[in-house]
């Protein structure tokens, strides 16, 4: 089942709700949607939430779960999804971070970035094989003064693994096509002693709180590691 903790809307109007001020959509968190949902049902039933792929064409609707998360509406897709409380509020804090400090191996990058794109959709044409399609969880834009901006053409891939790895096959058709993949896996610490993904049951206050705790850490330092790594030609011949 798909456990996501964040959605964007679309109102009465059937238009996707933006920040105010600002051309980024606004981001619904679970917890402030069940709020929304107790204290004015009325406004609530106005709203139709929405998955948040980059690209509109990819966005289903959602549903919010009593339980702490949305959940694809329908159910078929819902069955066919696996996407864990870990992965998805991992994703959104990542997202919301202007500046990142990664641990990788033993060396530490203070990576600053403008904007994320989230779960874009990247095509690969190779001459002798059909066209590729991969949805990497973040695609993370640079700032102009971040230290790995001429290295990496001002972007990296972030993907966030639970319990599988990039595999090889994607890590090796993303350096072909000069973009670095970093991959931030929530080891058993990172779940910080609840149990979201069997059978115990949590309320939406354990989401909340599991958030706050995530990003307080992510604050601090992200842990990483560095799949794909091309240098650009600029770089290299610096």
């Amino acid at each position: 089942m798909a456990r996501k903790v964040w959605a964007y809307a679309k109102d009465k109007n059937h238009q996707f709700i933006y920040e105010k001020q600002a051309e980024q959509l606004k981001i619904f968190y679970i917890w402030d949607v069940l709020r929304l949902k107790a204290r004015n049902p009325d406004e609530y039933k106005e709203l139709k939430f929405y998955s948040t792929e980059f690209d509109e064409i990819n966005r289903l609707e959602l549903t919010a779960s009593e339980h702490g998360f949305f959940k694809y509406k329908s159910e078929q897709i819902d069955e066919e999804t696996r996407e864990s409380i870990y992965h998805s509020t991992a994703m959104l804090i990542l997202m919301e971070m202007s500046e990142i400090n990664f641990t990788i191996d033993n060396d530490n990058y203070l990576l600053t970035f403008s904007k994320f794109l989230v779960e874009p959709c990247l095509r690969f044409k190779h001459f002798d094989k059909d066209e590729e399609k991969y949805y990497p969880d973040l695609v993370g834009y640079f700032a102009d003064d971040c230290e790995l901006y001429d290295k990496w053409h001002g972007c990296v891939a972030i993907e966030v693994v639970f319990t599988n790895n990039c595999h090889f096959k994607k890590v090796n058709s993303f350096e072909k096509n000069h973009i670095p993949i970093i991959e931030v896996s929530i080891s058993e610490k990172l779940k910080l002693g609840t149990e979201f993904c069997g059978e115990i049951k949590f309320t939406v206050a354990d989401v909340e709180k599991y958030y706050h705790a995530l990003k307080k850490m992510f604050a601090n330092k992200v842990f990483g590691k560095i799949r794909s790594d091309p240098v650009s030609k600029k770089f290299y011949q610096n």
